[in-house]
């Protein structure tokens, strides 16, 4: 899933300043068109990636793993899901930088890492270590949707730029 997260990682350090001159300015439009875009594009993304792997599973557990993992193929999904909602969540922080919400960030960082660990713990108690991957996911999927509430909330405090003197 590496390429999915290289790739946003990019995007992230060449599109801040564009976020931020556009919050700034009041381009609201423009900030929600590119940060919509990136979603859709990093969701697609992880999802293509997830299933051009799931395809060829058997080659990749044969060559590259040398039947090594047997089991290996439990965690694709739960890998996927964790990957996908971590990607998800860069995008989303990169809208709240652009915003200059540094403090939410860094409490959202810490409360969701807490929460990651306890629910990797979870499901590790629950369903053995193949369900560990579902921990992490559910942690970022959690701080993904907290995230999204929270810039949704700071995008609407940004007045337009027609009210602007």
């Amino acid at each position: 899933f590496r390429p999915v997260s290289v790739l946003v990682s990019a995007w992230g350090q060449s599109t801040l300043p564009q976020l931020s001159a556009a919050l700034a300015n009041g381009r609201l439009a423009e900030f929600d068109r590119t940060l919509g875009r990136a979603l859709i594009a990093t969701a697609l993304g992880s999802v293509a990636i997830g299933f051009v792997l799931w395809f060829a599973w058997g080659p990749i557990a044969r060559y590259v793993f040398a039947g090594k993992y047997p089991d290996g193929f439990l965690l694709l999904w739960p890998w996927a899901a964790a990957s996908g909602a971590s990607v998800l969540r860069y995008v989303g922080s990169t809208g709240l930088m652009a915003a200059r919400e540094f403090k939410f960030l860094a409490k959202a960082q810490t409360v969701c890492g807490v929460l990651a660990a306890a629910a990797t713990a979870g499901f590790i108690l629950w369903h053995g270590y193949a369900a560990a991957m579902w921990g992490i996911a559910l942690g970022n999927g959690a701080c993904f949707a907290w995230e999204m509430l929270r810039l949704q909330r700071v995008r609407r405090h940004q007045p337009p730029a027609a009210a602007r003197p």
